[in-house]
């Protein structure tokens, strides 16, 4: 993919030229030095925007908050490794659907009005590859990240109606509204991202981090799980963004 390849440019060409300037035996005071530590761990709260396609957003809340926890390693001193595991929030999101009214096509045969409620939580553990550039502003060293990763993502999905019915009911041999969206769940699939951002430490061992991410969610994929009279494969979601702000501890 174009932009791959275009982060991948990125991360060595700059990386490269502060590694020269770092290196140089006439190193000066005042030029680029990376943060001196090799481990470390964090935690971000991040806001997600991650729309759903079509008319799925009347039942998906779109910008769910979530938080991230991580643990990294710098095996030199301008790139590092990093390990860890995000989730978002599940607010729940209220339809009505009318008698005889449609959703997607599948006619409310229940012979009343109906509400569905969605609530939808996505779970992510991924592995990151950052390079590190810095900078050095007076007696602060802030660091430029350049990000590239691939993240196991899963949307958990919930529909109910208002009379309590989950997942685990298809619904009467005459209801073939109901278990058309109760039974829909979320499937996994690895999600390519990309980021950049900026940390800088604030005491010691302890520092902030922001960090923007673009992730192509619009592979996940969600599928009816016990019916075959309604479509299987659910294809619910765009591509998505989300912003990071959060402490890191050097060990």
């Amino acid at each position: 993919m174009k932009w791959i390849k275009i982060v991948f440019l990125l991360i060595f060409s700059v990386v490269s030229l502060n590694i020269y300037a770092a290196d140089d035996d006439d190193y000066h005071e005042g030029a680029s030095r990376p943060i001196d530590y090799d481990t470390y761990g964090g935690f971000n709260y991040k806001q997600n925007w991650i729309k759903p396609k079509g008319d799925w957003k009347q039942l998906f809340v779109g910008a769910p908050p979530g938080f991230d926890v991580y643990l990294g390693w710098r095996f030199v001193p301008y790139f590092g490794v990093e390990l860890g595991y995000e989730w978002t929030t599940n607010k729940p999101k209220t339809i009505i659907i009318p008698n005889n009214g449609s959703f997607f096509g599948v006619v409310n045969n229940t012979g009343q009005d109906l509400s569905l409620t969605g609530r939808l939580r996505f779970k992510t553990g991924h592995v990151d590859l950052n390079a590190f550039i810095p900078f050095r502003f007076d007696e602060i060293t802030p660091e430029g990240i350049v990000s590239l990763g691939v993240a196991g993502m899963k949307s958990g999905i919930r529909i109910t109606t208002a009379n309590g019915t989950d997942n685990s009911v298809v619904g009467t041999a005459t209801d073939t509204f109901t278990p058309s969206f109760t039974t829909i769940e979320g499937r996994s699939h690895a999600v390519f991202r990309v980021g950049l951002g900026l940390q800088t430490l604030v005491f010691e061992k302890v520092g902030v981090r922001i960090l923007w991410r673009f992730e192509n969610t619009s592979v996940l994929r969600a599928r009816n799980s016990t019916i075959t009279y309604s479509p299987a494969t659910r294809d619910m979601f765009h591509n998505s963004q989300s912003l990071a702000l959060g402490l890191f501890l050097k060990f």
